[in-house]
């Protein structure tokens, strides 16, 4: 009984296009903000060293980041990742962006 009222406010709701109560707007995170936090958090992951450039420019398409032997890049635009030698590397990588393009966008 109560899971059926439940639903039934939801399908209310839904229908009549009633914006939800008490939930902050996500507001898309700026690229410069985000460039510079990818930055400091890979930084920060893989040394100092480990970007091909001292700073993300705001229009840069793509980053490298160069861990020991192995190259990865970061694809700005849609936040994707690749690694050719080393697929954990490109896992670990791709799970930090994401992680951290949630935090930056809940701010």
């Amino acid at each position: 009984m109560y899971a059926d009222a439940v639903q039934n406010v939801i399908l209310r709701a839904a229908m009549q296009g009633m914006p939800p109560r008490g939930l902050p707007k996500l507001v898309e995170p700026d690229k410069k903000q985000l460039h510079m936090a990818l930055e400091v958090t890979l930084q920060d992951a893989f040394g100092t060293n480990c970007l091909e450039v001292d700073r993300i420019d705001a229009d840069a398409k793509s980053v490298l980041v160069r861990v020991d032997s192995h190259v990865a890049e970061v694809d700005l635009s849609d936040l994707s990742v690749s690694c050719a030698t080393n697929p954990k590397l490109e896992h670990i990588i791709r799970v930090m962006v994401h992680r951290l393009n949630h935090c930056i966008s809940a701010m």
